[in-house]
Parts: C-alpha cells; structure tokens; sequence
C-alpha cells in the first residue's frame, strides 16, 4: 500500500467520524472540543490504570528477601496480595468518564434551547426520534467506548498478574476476590 492509499483511506476515516459526529448532535454543537476534551480524559485515565504496574511492582517486592550479595529469594510462605485489592481504584477514571456522559447528555438537549432556539423546529420534525438521538447516541457510544476499555485493561491485568505472580505466593480465587470486591471499581 502506498503512501498516498494511506492518506486517502485516513481522509475517509476522518470524513466518516466527522459525518457521524455532525449526525449525531444538536445542529451547530463544538463537537471538536468534546472531542479534546474526551482525549485528554481518556489519557488520563489510562495513565491512571497504568499505575497498576506500579503498585503490582511494589506488592512484589514484597515477596522477595534482598541477600547482601544483591540476589533476590523468595521468601517462605509469601502471598502475593490480591487482585482486586491491587487493581481497586485503577479504573475509576473510565467510570467518571462514563458519568460524565449523562451530564453530556443533558448538556445536549439543553443546547436546543440555546442561540436560534432548534428545539421549537426539532419537535416539529416528522420524526421524533431525531433530538433524542442526537442528544445521547454520542454520550452513550463513549459510555459504552469506556467501559470497554476498562474491561480489557483489566482482563489484561489480570493475565500479568496470573502470569508473573508466583504460583505458590497465589491465593485462590483470585477472579472471586475480583468480583466481589466490584468488578471494575
């Protein structure tokens, strides 16, 4: 593929997500700084979750005794601390990020009321589904977008942590412990 195939086919990407944007919200709205605004939250959370890595690492540590040569040893009846209690708090950014979508939401059907004052025009229009969907199908597509990523990041968490964790320092029912301290949260 060449290199001009590639900036064609990224034009056509960011023309459809531009229709799709236009579609659907409110007529007129600054889509491009929900857009920034979406990043930048996305990023941070990420970076948060990231820090999972961090406190993984300082739990395990903990299971090693440092010899004064430097070399590190496993210590006797050592347990890794759990899943969930490490993991508990990571993905809070994902599930402000998905509560912040409600108040986009109203935000949405409150700009009708705004400037030319649409809303008179859009309860007129044959069609009555089309305010309500242009004021949540964006809200509920980085809802559903958030908690998606969460979902994965944490299943990728837990393969890492299954995966590096030493098996005699593994509690069991790690996915249990998961589940009942919240899922996600």
């Amino acid at each position: 593929m060449t290199k001009r195939d590639m900036t064609n086919r990224n034009t056509a990407t960011r023309e459809k997500l531009t229709g799709w944007l236009e579609y659907n919200t409110p007529p007129g709205f600054p889509w491009k700084n929900t857009l920034k605004g979406l990043a930048w939250a996305g990023s941070l959370s990420l970076l948060w979750s990231l820090s999972f890595f961090y406190t993984y690492l300082v739990y395990y540590d903990q299971l090693f005794q440092t010899m004064l040569s430097g070399k590190k040893i496993l210590q006797e009846n050592a347990v890794m601390a759990d899943f969930g209690f490490i993991l508990k708090g990571k993905q809070n950014g994902f599930l402000i990020i998905a509560l912040a979508m409600i108040g986009l939401a109203v935000y949405h059907y409150t700009y009708f009321y705004h400037g030319s004052k649409s809303i008179y025009l859009m309860k007129r229009l044959p069609r009555r589904s089309e305010l309500w969907r242009r004021c949540i199908v964006l809200p509920v597509a980085v809802m559903a977008a958030s908690m998606a990523v969460a979902a994965v990041l944490t299943l990728g968490y837990y393969a890492f942590y299954m995966a590096v964790t030493p098996p005699s320092c593994l509690t069991p029912g790690q996915w249990e412990t998961l589940v009942s301290v919240g899922i996600l949260w």
